[in-house]
């Protein structure tokens, strides 16, 4: 019988935690330090990053197909198509293999857990966000600054709102310039 493992974000979060003893070269060790201390952090927060990200983005993304491309070679691919054909893209990639990468990282299908993990892909990508809760309107507000042109914020825009539909979510709004996406969420779906 086959065990599934789950890497469920949520359950994850306040899990507790324990203590082990690693062993790094010097070479190492100096690699570390030197990275902690430019992030103004111990080497222990810097350690617990590295295994998050490997535990909740790496290897479920290796599991489910991703590979490692450069950003800007991904652009420009996206700046030799159609805006036609960078929705049919994006619409496709959603139908057929979206969804699926959800479960595979958050083992649930929800707007909620697909919000969770594009924000991790976003942390890891190093690419810049803001969230913005406007109470009044009742909306959540995601600014993500990708600064790899229009045709890339429309990629991504159409993979947003489409993930976004596909859940069964109404009332989203998806902008974009040549630098920003920005997603204006109702609460309700969060």
């Amino acid at each position: 019988m086959t065990k599934a493992i789950k890497n469920n974000l949520r359950q994850r979060a306040g899990s507790g935690s324990e203590s082990i003893t690693l062993r790094f070269d010097k070479a190492t060790m100096n690699e570390l330090r030197n990275e902690a201390e430019l992030k103004l952090e111990s080497v222990n927060t810097l350690l617990n990053q590295i295994v998050k990200a490997y535990t909740l983005w790496h290897k479920p993304a290796a599991s489910t197909g991703l590979i490692y491309i450069n950003k800007y070679l991904y652009r420009d691919i996206l700046e030799n198509l159609s805006d036609e054909q960078i929705k049919e893209v994006a619409n496709k990639f959603v139908r057929h293999y979206f969804i699926d990468m959800i479960e595979m990282f958050d083992n649930t299908v929800s707007s909620h857990g697909y919000i969770g993990i594009l924000l991790k892909w976003i942390e890891i990508s190093e690419f810049k966000y803001r969230i913005y809760e406007d109470r009044q309107l009742d909306y959540t507000t995601y600014k993500f600054q990708f600064d790899l042109g229009l045709k890339f914020s429309q990629f991504m825009a159409n993979l947003i709102r489409n993930t976004m539909e596909s859940l069964g979510q109404t009332g989203i709004k998806v902008e974009v310039t040549e630098h920003l996406v920005i997603l204006r969420l109702p609460k309700s779906i969060l």
